[in-house]
Order: structure tokens, then sequence, then C-alpha cells
């Protein structure tokens, strides 16, 4: 009986769970995959490196699957990849000349390049294998790697007087090295008595200081590149064969007996007979990197369009799922999905006329949204920000620096306000006199509790403009405070918004009275006038980030009741010390998730502090977790699964927090992972929890398991006893009891040991 209960159960809970994709305590990263850089063939699959990640195609089924920072890679910005098949090693060689090899599903870092006391670029541009030896060109000369021992044996200083030049390829036959450089081709014997000496290395005439990028052994003959044409060395004398005449050549390989050219057109192979074949060009190549051809297959790596697969000459693209761009610099979470803005304007607020726009992800899929994926969109560049309106589902905003505001309805456009529909201001200096139009700067974006929208409008004589719920709009003035971004309304209505002056400014609930809010005493009391971001807690306090760490006015009225106001300082022991929290740190981003806990993003990292802000739980790093780079751009926390999304100056990656945003009744309790399978070591988590309640965890009979806390929203679980001991095979109840003290049973968790 109680075995087909649980698998009643396990059938319902299936479904149930389905939305939750990432444990309790687990990271993932969203990174664009377009922007292919290499290609790798084994006999089971097809690595590519990408600006970012790696990814893979299984060759049986052609499975593809990601590797990133997450799954234990040193790096990203991959500039080549390479197997040996003699090691069953994949080598990873990095922008930064970090280097990894992976075997095993394990990559083991090696570092030795980096540490080098080496001036200048440590790019590694391609790797040769030669038996036990992987030689990396790099940017500097060429590093011997022993991949025996798995350590750099050797560095080739091969410039005229031992200067440092950049090598971009390297090739060899029975009797020498050949290097590509930015010189043109250097050659040494493979019996030189030093390699290490640059004497041994000696330019050859025909292209003499000329930058070569390519070099290949190939069917008795040396070849290179230049321009559009293939020239080939043999016995002596230099052959020249033009390819696609126009069409630059980008890439040259030998492998699997055919010699790989590839070209901003298409791929091209030679073969030992020397055959000449062409694939058929797409539209959807960009800017070819590298091609091999493998079986019946040629696999072509562009920095762009990803893996294009050619069978017969007919391409087929392979791009894993994610974002169009590493860019975030603003992300917003809403339980309709997560946004990210890849805008941004520069120093001067000028613009980057970046085209990226925004990219949405909802129920695990990305979508892009730009002026080439929305119908009817005019001229969008640099989105800065966007906002879901909290009261009408589908409806998303949108901020285009320069552009005003886009409203969009289920990823169509619907309107754009500007001067000509709207109370919204050019900024002075703009206008075109031929057609009357400037710029629109809307700097930040928020709604009140009314479901009215509120924009700043930077350089606007009247900067703080709202448009109302039956869709009037009207603008209210800061005064001399004209140049304004962001944009954050409180509980009690009063608008609040950066001012590029220095602190904050503030307009009061009634739009009659404004102040400015920075460093003086009794006017603020901010401990820098640098403000970066800005955020609300549950408990209506306004948390201010600056260069010189966070501030709060747990009553942000108080700046509109008193003469005199001064944001408070959290006041934290560190051992024996104390000191004020993150006081010398560079706050550039702050959420709050569903337990009032406080996520701060900065230039060294991820921090997470309790509700009051005096006990750390979390400080993620580049060095200490899966983080993408510690220079953090911006915070979200999806209110149904706790997921922390972070955007980095690097990417966009994610961490599932404990905390959701809670409920008044339980409603669409999910419990994720369910049935919980004896491999499954993680947390369980049980969101959609009645905001704080009460948790009790019994078996069939009602005997107490476990009981905790929710935080916010949502519980996670061990899945250990009182006892410390990993339950039974059974089905278990989760009981939440709300401060009213009604018990209910929320949910049900089946384990399977």
């Amino acid at each position: 009986m109680i075995m087909r209960l649980i698998i009643s159960v396990f059938l319902v809970l299936v479904a149930g769970s389905a939305k939750a994709q990432v444990p309790v305590g687990q990271w993932r990263v969203h990174l664009p995959y377009a922007f292919a850089t290499s290609v790798e063939t084994t006999p089971e699959r097809v690595y590519v490196g990408t600006r970012h990640a790696l990814f893979t195609v299984e060759k049986a089924d052609f499975e593809v699957r990601t590797l990133s920072r997450i799954n234990g890679m040193t790096d990203q910005g991959i500039t080549a990849i390479r197997y040996s098949s003699r090691h069953q090693t994949l080598i990873v060689a990095y922008e930064s000349g970090n280097i990894d090899l992976y075997k095993n599903g394990r990559f083991t870092m090696i570092d030795a390049i980096v540490r080098a006391n080496i001036p200048g670029l440590k790019r590694i541009n391609h790797i040769l294998l030669d038996g036990r030896f992987a030689y990396l060109s790099c940017a500097f000369g060429i590093v011997e790697l022993d991949l025996d021992r798995s350590e750099i044996r050797n560095t080739f200083i091969i410039g005229p007087n031992g200067s440092r030049l950049q090598v971009h390829a390297l090739a060899t036959d029975a009797n020498n090295f050949y290097a590509a450089t930015d010189s043109g081709l250097f050659l040494a014997s493979r019996n030189a008595p030093n390699l290490s000496n640059f004497s041994f290395w000696q330019p050859e005439s025909q292209f003499r200081g000329r930058a070569l990028r390519h070099a290949a052994a190939f069917n008795d003959g040396i070849y290179t590149v230049v321009a559009d044409t293939l020239f080939r060395f043999a016995g002596g004398n230099w052959t020249a064969t033009v390819l696609d005449a126009g069409f630059p050549n980008t890439s040259l390989e030998a492998r699997n007996g055919f010699l790989q050219i590839t070209n901003s057109f298409r791929v091209l192979s030679l073969d030992a007979s020397g055959n000449l074949r062409r694939t058929f060009s797409d539209p959807r190549v960009q800017s070819p990197r590298m091609a091999i051809e493998d079986g019946i297959f040629i696999w072509m790596a562009d920095d762009g369009g990803g893996l294009f697969r050619y069978f017969e000459g007919l391409p087929e693209q392979i791009v894993p799922a994610g974002p169009a761009s590493e860019k975030s610099v603003h992300l917003h979470a809403a339980p309709a999905g997560v946004v990210v803005s890849a805008g941004g304007f520069n120093s001067v607020l000028a613009n980057r006329f970046q085209s990226e726009g925004a990219f949405l992800f909802a129920n695990e899929q990305w979508r892009q949204l730009n002026r080439n994926t929305l119908n009817g969109v005019p001229n969008m560049v640099d989105v800065i920000a966007a906002r879901f309106d909290p009261l009408q589902q589908g409806k998303l905003y949108l901020l285009p620096w320069g552009r005003g505001l886009y409203e969009l309805e289920n990823n169509e456009l619907k309107q754009v306000y500007d001067p000509t529909n709207s109370s919204l201001e050019y900024i002075p200096g703009s206008v075109d006199p031929s057609t009357g139009r400037g710029d629109t700067r809307l700097g930040g974006i928020d709604f009140d509790r009314d479901g009215n929208l509120w924009v700043s409008n930077y350089g606007a004589s009247r900067p703080i403009a709202r448009r109302k719920v039956d869709g009037t709009w009207e603008s209210f003035s800061l005064g001399e405070f004209t140049e304004v971004i962001d944009m954050l309304v409180d509980n009690s209505g009063n608008k609040w918004v950066r001012s590029r002056s220095g602190g904050v400014v503030a307009l009061n609930r009634d739009n009659t009275q404004f102040k400015n809010v920075s460093t003086p005493e009794g006017s603020g009391g901010l401990p820098s006038p640098i403000v970066n971001c800005m955020a609300l807690d549950k408990q209506g306090a306004l948390w201010i980030g600056t260069n010189e760490g966070p501030a709060v006015f747990f009553n942000p009225n108080v700046v509109f009741t008193r003469d005199r106001f001064d944001a408070q300082q959290i006041k934290i022991q560190q051992e024996q010390f104390v000191g004020f929290l993150l006081g010398n740190e560079v706050v550039t981003a702050i959420a709050v998730d569903g337990a009032d806990r406080k996520w701060f993003g900065t230039t060294n990292g991820v921090w997470l502090f309790s509700a009051d802000g005096t006990r750390q739980i979390h400080h993620f790093t580049r060095e200490n977790s899966p983080l993408l780079s510690n220079i953090i751009t911006s915070l979200a926390i999806h209110p149904q699964t706790g997921e922390v999304f972070i955007g980095t100056d690097r990417g966009v990656i994610s961490y599932r927090g404990t905390a959701t945003e809670g409920v008044n009744v339980h409603s669409d309790v999910q419990v994720f992972p369910n049935p919980v399978r004896p491999e499954y070591t993680g947390f369980v988590s049980v969101n959609g929890l009645v905001t704080n309640a009460w948790i009790k965890i019994t078996d069939l009979s009602g005997q107490l398991v476990y009981q905790t806390r929710a935080d916010g929203g949502q519980i996670s679980w061990n899945g250990h006893d009182l006892n410390g001991k990993r339950v039974a095979t059974g089905v278990y109840l989760v009981l939440a009891t709300s401060d009213v003290g009604e018990e209910t049973v929320a949910a049900k968790i089946v384990f399977i040991r």
C-alpha cells in the first residue's frame, strides 16, 4: 500500500516540480555560445571553444552539452583548443595565457605563463602537438608544454636579438619548425641544440617583414595564407593559388588527411591528391575562425554564428541556448522572467550605440529583444534598464538611452513614448532643427503601489515623469538637479534618483518638495558622494550603495520630516575589530531576497548578509566559487525560485539561494528535486510557502523528522532527520504553521534509497 502511494505521489510531483531547474546552493551560467573561436574533434565528440566557455556535441546522438567555470574551467576567453589522443587530454588555451588540461571530466590548471614575469600580452594563439609535447604559439614567443608531466618545459623567445615576437602559429615537418609571426615566417632546425636561443631561428626570405597568422604542414609541404591566396612551400620553392578571389582566408588546419581553409565566404578542403572542394556559403555565417573535416562532416567554428556542421556541403547551425551577449549593465527579475539589459553609456553619458538590446529569460528559454527581433521597432540602441508592469501581465518596458520609453506587450512593440506623446523632454541641445526631434534620455524606471509608472528624464527641466494608470503623463521639477539617473519609489510614495553631481535626490509623495541627500552631516551623511545603486527592503528601509560601502535610511520619510537627517552605517564585529558593513568596498548593486537578507554586488565579488546586515552569510569571489568575475554590475533575484542572477563584466551567472518571496496562503508549492533519488546529496527545496512559516517535516505516521523556519517562502532541507541520518525510503509531509497558528499540509516529498 505504501509503495503504491509512493508511486502515485511520484507521478504527481514530477510534473509539479518541473519549473525549478537548479537545486539550492548550485550555480549555472548564462553565457553566449555563438562566438566560437576554435573546434576540435575526438572519436566520441566535437569540442567547441568560444570566447566565454566550451560546448560539446556528441557524435553518436548530437547531444549538446556546455562546460564552464561551474565545471572547473579556469578562465574565459578561449583562443585555441587541441586534443592529444596520446594523452586522451583536451588542451584549452586562453587569452590570458592560462591553460587547462581536460581529462576524465576534470580540468587541471597550468598558470605558469600567467605568473611568469613577462610584460605585455600573454595570449595563446595556436597549439601544435608533437609527440609528448604541445607547442603553444604565444604573444611573446613559443612555450613548450610537456604533456607527460603536465608542466611547462621551455620558452622560446625567437625575435631578432632576443626580442619578444608574437607567434601566431607553428608547423613542423621532419626537419624544421616553421613559425608564423608578425614579422614573417621563421625557421629553426628540429635538431638545433638550443631552441631557446633566438639565433637558431632565422627569417625566411619570401615573407620577410610581413605578418603571417597561419602555418600548417600537409602533403610534404608547408602552407600559409595571405589575403585570398594559399601558399605552398616545397622543394625550396613557393607556389601560390588564389582561392575565392576577394575573400580573405581566416584559418588553416591540417587534420585527418585534409587541409581545411576557411575564408569569410565558406570552407575549402584540400585532399592529399591536391583536389580542392568547396562548401556552400550560408548567410548565417558571420566570421569563420577554423574548420576540421572528420568523417562525413566538416565542423566549422564561427565567431558570431557558433558551430556549423557541413554534410555534403549543406550547413546546420548548432548554438547552445544563452543570451546573445555577455553584457549585463542591468538585471530585473519578476515572476514573468529575468531581463538582462545589454546597453549602457560612456563616462560622459553619451551613447555607445550598442545594438544588442535586452535578453529575456523565461520558462528556461532565452529571447533576444532588439531592433532585429521586434517588429516595427525604430532605432533601438543602448538599453540600460527594463521593468515588467506589476499589474499588467505580459507588459514590459525598455529604456534605450536617448530613445525614450519602449512599451512591449507579449514581446511585441506597442508604443514608444517621447516628447511627442508624453510629458517627457528632449535633452537640451539635441534637437535637430530639420526634424524637431532629439534625444530622450531615461535613466531609471519604477512603479508605485498604485501601478503608476515613474521614470527619471535625464537633462530635462522637469526630470521626474509619471505615467498614470489611466495613461496621462505629468512631470515634476527637482530645481537645479536635472542630471539624474535610476529611479526608486519607496513604500510611502517618495521618489529617489541618483544625481550625477553626487548623492541622491528625493521627491516627496506629493511631488511638492525635494531634498538633496549627500555626504554632509545633517544632510544625509552618506559615506561617499558617489552613489551606484539603491534598493528597498521588506521593512521599507532604503539601502544606498556607495563607493565606500552601504548606508540605510530605516525610515526614508525622515528626509522630509526633519531639518537634519542622516543615513546609518551598520556596525559589525569581525573577530576583535568593529567596523562598518563593507566600509572599504565599492558597492555596485543591492538586492533583497524573500527573507529580507541583503545581497551586495561589489568590485570584490558578491556578499550576502543577514536581514539586519550584521552577520555575513556568504562572500562569493572568483577565487572561491564559479563566479565569472569579481566586478559585479547588477543583481536580481527571481521571486518564485530564489535564484540570484549576478551580472558581471564577463557575463551572467546565477546561484540558487535558500529564500524566496513568501505568500499569504500556500499556493503553487514546488518541491525540487522530487522524488529524491539515492545519488542526490544536495538540498531539497520547498517554495511557495507562507512567509516565514514554521515548518515541520514528518513521516506518514506523524513522527517528526525535521523542523525549521522558512526563509521567506522557501525551506532547504538536506534530507537528514533530527539525529543527522539520511531518511529512509518513503513519503514525507511538509507541515506549515502560519503566525496565527494554523497548520496545513503544504507538500509531500518522496525519498528513494
